[in-house]
């Protein structure tokens, strides 16, 4: 789950999400927040 993922602790500037699993916009959503 996306939402799970502590993005900001990463101190990444960018994050890519290619897998393409999330092709859908409610799937893609979830990135989103």
């Amino acid at each position: 789950n996306p939402e799970e993922i502590p993005w900001r602790e990463t101190g990444a500037e960018f994050i890519v999400e290619s897998t393409g699993v999330f092709t859908e916009k409610e799937k893609a959503a979830a990135h989103l927040k």
